[in-house]
């Protein structure tokens, strides 16, 4: 359990969990696409009060049903999700885009449910930004090394499939195709924040502990260690994202994309 809420303090997630709710007006009703075991939608019911998550993956819908009680979640695709026309007021979805063979019919899925003139925010990594790069300044990438060194992809994307990254043009383009109008493009993530997550992705790689949730039963002795420094750091952690906030203020880009649209009626001129 708490190498759940450990995870949810890594300066990566700090920074991504923080732009979307800094983005997000909220409404009665928002849906977290691509919930996982739910902490992001834990984090957005707390603002907006109702928030919904859906994954298709059943072991995470367990969990994260489980460890937040407050919130609702449901098995589904984001290509076909389970639920009406309309009947949400804004949608959010981290780090989900890129992992979707068909991000046209995920984005117009989500236009789908929302009401008109409802607000998506969403994460994905910048492509526009090279691996061994950060903000267009040159920076150690230890994932980065080490799946060049021993050729196992794990170490890039050890979550699951992955069918490429957007620049903020093709996403911005790839939202608008489903109906939405981008409103504000944002980054998010820098060199110090890209440290920590590098050294999250090669203890869940060493560690076998690639799905999330299985981080909630029986974590072993490494990450239990890791949970425990990191709640220690956890001030550390605050100032590293404010720092790397500094960066990106100045104009540098980040390794995250955060984008805010809002869908449009298609039947007005």
């Amino acid at each position: 359990m708490e190498a759940v809420f450990a995870k949810r303090y890594l300066p990566s997630a700090m920074a991504r969990f923080g732009k979307v709710k800094s983005l997000s007006s909220g409404g009665k009703r928002v849906l977290d696409v691509g919930c996982s075991i739910g902490l992001l939608t834990n984090e957005i019911a707390k603002k907006s009060g109702v928030a919904v998550g859906v994954d298709i993956d059943k072991t995470y819908v367990r969990e994260a049903n489980r460890l937040f009680p407050n919130c609702t979640f449901v098995f589904g695709d984001s290509k076909n999700l389970p639920f009406k026309t309309g009947c949400f007021d804004a949608a959010i979805s981290s780090e989900v885009i890129e992992h979707v063979d068909k991000p046209e019919e995920y984005a117009k899925e989500v236009s789908r449910v929302l009401r008109e003139q409802g607000q998506f925010v969403l994460t994905t990594p910048n492509r526009d930004i090279g691996r061994p790069f950060i903000g267009r300044v040159p920076a150690i990438s230890l994932i980065w090394v080490l799946a060049k060194l021993t050729g196992n992809k794990k170490f890039v994307y050890p979550y699951g499939h992955y069918y490429g990254g957007f620049s903020p043009k093709s996403l911005r383009e790839t939202l608008e195709k489903a109906g939405f109008r981008s409103q504000k493009t944002e980054y998010c993530g820098f060199w110090l924040t890209k440290i920590f997550d590098d050294f999250l992705y090669i203890l869940a790689v060493y560690t076998g502990k690639t799905k999330e949730s299985s981080w909630t039963k029986k974590p072993s002795v490494a990450i239990r260690l890791v949970s425990v420094a990191l709640l220690a750091l956890l001030p550390l952690m605050v100032v590293i994202t404010a720092i790397d906030g500094i960066f990106l203020s100045l104009g540098i880009e980040g390794y995250l994309i955060a984008m805010q649209a809002e869908k449009q009626d298609l039947s007005k001129p």
